[in-house]
């Protein structure tokens, strides 16, 4: 998935690049949104509070993506009763289990065949004649499941390998990226936004950058001027000050040093659009694991007590098939899930495209991201609800 939450929404207008001579008041005045200094004090405590806390929600969503993508290979539970080498199958006796299931569905089946000989008997052959096609049915099904549920296992497996693959990899990342932007890198690009957008290498090791001091660093510490030339320097020594006259912010106090002194972030970010995202991405994509394995333990348990429920009603043959349109409901359940989520991530990106061209500030624009994630997560449980039914 690419250009998912693709910058801030101030980015998204033309903006201009650096002039030659170094940056003026109409520059800062245009970039207003990026380039507005803090006390040193301030920024750095907020940025390293901040930063911790999006930190412990970018680990917890990679875990829990990564715990998403292994659940897949639980959907061999299904098959659980249909492997007799396997060693939860001997150390829980399971046959024993498939053994009950047939000898109380033959006393059942036994009793059902009595009932239609009566009915037989009684209407001189009007009623209890479904027998033959019930028996057909009900051992058609019961013969045929385990190669049916290994064909379907199959199959959903496959669309889920199709569905997934490597795109959603960097989802969490691309959300930091989305909502942060690298003023260093920036200046070294002489503020040329579309340049910016299109360079791979300021997020070429993307874990590294985001758990690295970046995000909680600004551009008066050492080594983030490196590379940059005098005019680019100059842009984070200034600030737009009152009647639009450019102020230096560079003068130290002889006690405080720089304190207090005005300074620039290397990062500008946007603190809440990230922890928000990460606290939605987290919730969505939990409850998708846990439905899905609720699934695969449905399709499991119907898988094996077919056989009793076959032989209840095996003089006719609708219960198994009932059952048999159950277990199809959890298959057609696990092969959507993981595509209801990508529609999910459809969703957010065509979502935050559209804000991103609106123009908004930057608190109406994370409310509105923020509502986006939440409306797609709201509509993600439905859908779910909606397969399961």
């Amino acid at each position: 998935m690419t250009n998912l939450f693709m910058g801030l929404n101030t980015l998204a207008g033309a903006l201009p690049t650096l002039p030659a001579n170094g940056p003026t008041a109409d520059f800062y005045t245009q970039w207003s949104q990026l380039l507005t200094p803090l006390p040193h004090i301030f920024l750095t405590l907020i940025m390293l509070f901040m930063h911790s806390i999006a930190l412990i929600f970018y680990y917890v969503a990679n875990t829990v993506f990564e715990a998403y993508q292994s659940s897949f290979k639980l959907l061999d539970f299904m098959n659980i009763f249909f492997q007799p080498n396997n060693a939860v199958y001997q150390d829980w006796n399971l046959g024993n289990i498939l053994k009950d299931f047939l000898y109380l569905g033959f006393v059942i089946f036994g009793i059902m065949m009595m009932v239609q000989w009566i009915q037989f008997t009684a209407t001189s052959g009007r009623k209890g004649r479904e027998w033959p096609k019930g028996i057909t049915i009900t051992i058609a099904v019961i013969t045929a499941l385990p190669w049916m549920i290994g064909l379907m296992t199959s199959i959903g497996t496959s669309t889920i390998n199709d569905t997934s693959g490597d795109k959603q990899k960097n989802v969490i990342t691309q959300l930091w990226q989305g909502n942060s932007t690298d003023l260093h890198s920036l200046a070294h690009l002489n503020f040329d936004m579309k340049k910016y957008k299109n360079d791979k290498n300021t997020f070429k090791d993307a874990d590294a950058k985001i758990t690295g001091s970046d995000y909680h660093s600004v551009m008066s510490d050492a080594g983030y001027t490196d590379g940059l030339t005098k005019p680019q320097k100059s842009v984070f020594t200034k600030k737009i000050g009152g009647n639009s006259n450019m102020v230096d912010i560079t003068g130290d106090s002889l006690v405080l040093g720089k304190t207090f002194a005005d300074d620039y972030p290397v990062m500008k970010t946007n603190w809440l659009g990230i922890i928000g995202g990460e606290i939605v991405f987290i919730i969505v994509v939990a409850g998708a694991i846990v439905r899905l394995l609720s699934s695969v333990y449905k399709m499991a348990f119907m898988a094996g007590s077919i056989v009793y429920f076959g032989l209840r009603d095996g003089t006719q043959g609708k219960r198994v098939q009932q059952v048999l349109s159950m277990i199809e409901g959890q298959i057609t359940g696990i092969v959507m899930m993981p595509i209801s989520l990508i529609f999910f991530f459809a969703w957010v990106e065509f979502a935050f495209n559209i804000i991103n061209g609106l123009g908004l500030d930057m608190w109406p624009f994370t409310i509105l991201s923020i509502a986006a994630l939440l409306a797609g997560g709201k509509g993600l449980a439905g859908g779910f609800e909606m397969i399961e039914q």
